[in-house]
Order: structure tokens, then sequence, then C-alpha cells
């Protein structure tokens, strides 16, 4: 039976670690996205999660700076005014909250709006 290794549910277990044993078997261990994330909490506020944090923001930013730019230019216009964020998902009609789809990151001002689950689908596909 597969249980967390700190709190023992069996309620949304991700692979922590996998062993082997002398055996030739592997031995998984399993933990809760609640755990998961309280240890990643944890880890953020130490100095070596604060450098490691940092490294991985200033990777990413360099490797999608395109995309960063997009983002940060359609939100100016969107708080100025000069961009109007709809209510309703443009794909499926419903009334939730709504994300900004940027089909190409060279036009940043042309975008879809989408409600979450819809703009998960175009990345899926």
């Amino acid at each position: 039976m597969k249980k967390c290794q700190h709190c023992k549910t069996t309620k949304d277990l991700h692979i922590n670690s996998k062993s082997k044993l002398k055996s030739g078997e592997i031995k998984y261990r399993y933990i809760c996205n609640t755990c998961n994330t309280e240890r990643a909490r944890a880890y953020r506020k130490t100095e070596i999660g604060k450098k490691n944090v940092y490294k991985a923001v200033y990777k990413s930013t360099k490797k999608h700076w395109l995309k960063m730019l997009a983002r940060q230019l359609l939100n100016y216009h969107v708080r100025v005014g000069h961009i109007k964020k709809p209510k309703t998902c443009s794909k499926c009609k419903k009334r939730t909250k709504i994300e900004g789809h940027h089909p190409d990151h060279k036009k940043p001002l042309k975008v879809k709006w989408v409600c979450r689950k819809c703009h998960y689908k175009y990345y899926k596909k």
C-alpha cells in the first residue's frame, strides 16, 4: 500500500525518492502534495534554497526573455487601460478567471483570452 512517508495518508501521492535494494528490487518512497509543499517552503527559506531559487529564476528569465517581455508588456497595457480584459473565456464562454494566451510572443498584444482549463489545453496540444 502506497503511503506518504511523513503523514501516512494515501491521497495525492508522488514519488519522492527511490532506492535499489541488494536483491535488485527498487523501493519507492512517496510524499503527498501537502507535505511536499511544506517541505519546499521550508527549503526556500534556507540560504541554500534561496540561492538555488535565485539561480533557477535567473536561468529561466535568460532562456525565455521574449516570453517574459510579452507578459510584462501585456500586463502594462491592461493596467493602464489600453487593453480591456474580458470576463468570459473566448473558447468555452465560461465566466471564470481569465488568462492571456500568446500564440506568438513576437506579437505581445495579440492574445487569446481563455480560462485556465482552456489555457492548459493549448499547451497540451
